[in-house]
């Protein structure tokens, strides 16, 4: 599940970027009777990120992510009836809840840009925008250019992570970068340890399965 690729450790519903393998996934269940004091009673703990607590995060941020990217699509196709992110800026905050549940915060758009010759749309995003009871660990946000160099964050977008730990007193916080590539939403994911290098030499970060899945409820006895 975790791979070290020029020194970007990749983690969660991720693959190193431009590999052509498969997402992860989770283990096949086991179909022997649930024991309802384990987390995930019918696979096997060692190979389930959702069994440890630090992997689970990143499993389900990523989740909450591809939530995300479905609610821009959403936005955008009610505001022309065509699900792309082409040249308009939807963004969101990502909520960690207290049951290390994390969702996605209100969904923002100010608008395409008008024509050619005229300035990117822009988004601005509220870092204060989640709710009470939980505390950002990431933002989601589109890019409106196309291909694969539109998923490298700017110097504004790496001022979102350090912004972010600062309200966390942690290292967790980190942005999911979509943009068009081929016709196709690509999602990236950068944090501390990758950011600063990708904006510098033009890398993007591990793109993110745009259409992950997250842990099943933590089960009680």
């Amino acid at each position: 599940m975790t791979d070290v690729v020029d020194d970007i450790v990749v983690t969660g519903q991720r693959r190193p970027n431009e590999s052509m393998e498969p997402f992860p996934s989770r283990p096949m269940p086991d179909p022997t009777p649930p024991i309802f004091d384990e987390i995930e009673p019918d696979l096997d703990p060692v190979d389930d990120p959702c069994a440890d607590p630090e992997k689970r995060r990143e499993w389900d941020a990523d989740a909450a992510m591809a939530r995300a990217l479905e609610r821009f699509l959403d936005q955008a196709e009610i505001t022309d009836g065509q699900r792309s992110l082409y040249n308009r800026e939807f963004g969101a905050v990502l909520c960690e809840f207290s049951d290390g549940s994390i969702d996605v915060g209100p969904v923002i758009y100010e608008g395409d840009a008008i024509g050619p010759g005229q300035p990117h749309p822009t988004v601005d995003v509220d870092i204060e925008g989640c709710p009470s009871g939980s505390t950002i660990i990431g933002m989601a946000h589109s890019h409106p250019g196309v291909g694969a160099s539109s998923g490298i964050p700017s110097q504004p977008d790496i001022t979102w992570i350090t912004a972010i730990n600062g309200r966390r007193g942690d290292e967790a916080g980190r942005i999911y970068i979509v943009a068009r590539v081929n016709g196709v939403h690509k999602v990236w994911v950068y944090n501390n340890t990758n950011a600063a290098k990708a904006a510098l030499e033009g890398l993007n970060g591990p793109e993110v399965n745009p259409e992950g899945q997250s842990c099943p409820a933590l089960l009680v006895p």
